[in-house]
């Protein structure tokens, strides 16, 4: 019988605070902001909301995952939800964030759009969203798959992803000059 490697074990605090470094990487907020309602859209297994809570005492700094299985046993602060239809109020939160949610690739910019504007109704005026626009590293993988067995051009994965951007840009732009 082959021998298994051991499973790297990583206690949940480790979790939290990598999860944490990795969004302060991706936006600028500052221990104020990390202490206002704060609400993360699209928060996987919520570890950045679980560090949040815990670490500056933030009781009002929510989740959203649409999918139950990515939570941990410990989901304080997380909600079962649909990004196009949060279970909160208009006007919640000063600080909402969004890490690898918008996607780039669809083809469906009213989708887009709509993601956009459920994150701006939970919002406070003079409040923050930040988000990103990015490829989630799976999307890259299986598409390097197709590129080297020739079923995707290098040039078309990058085109789709820049066009993508692009209407997310074009979006922010028409609400900020409205």
């Amino acid at each position: 019988m082959e021998k298994m490697p051991p499973v790297e074990m990583i206690d949940n605090d480790e979790k939290e605070e990598k999860a944490f470094h990795d969004y302060m990487k991706d936006f600028s907020l500052n221990e104020e902001d990390l202490r206002k309602p704060l609400l993360d859209v699209g928060a996987g297994s919520g570890n950045f909301i679980k560090y949040v809570r815990n670490k500056f005492g933030n009781s009002n700094a929510y989740g959203v995952e649409k999918e139950k299985f990515r939570l941990g046993d410990d989901s304080d602060g997380m909600v079962v939800a649909d990004g196009f239809d949060l279970p909160f109020a208009d006007n919640t939160f000063e600080i909402v964030v969004s890490r690898n949610f918008l996607p780039m690739f669809t083809d469906d910019i009213g989708e887009s759009r709509a993601m956009i504007n459920e994150l701006i109704r939970v919002t406070k005026a003079g409040g923050k969203i930040m988000g990103n626009i990015s490829t989630p590293k799976i999307e890259i993988d299986e598409s390097k798959e197709e590129i080297y067995n020739g079923s995707l051009s290098f040039d078309k994965f990058f085109k789709e992803r820049h066009d993508g951007a692009v209407k997310i840009q074009s979006f922010l732009e028409e609400l900020k000059n409205d």
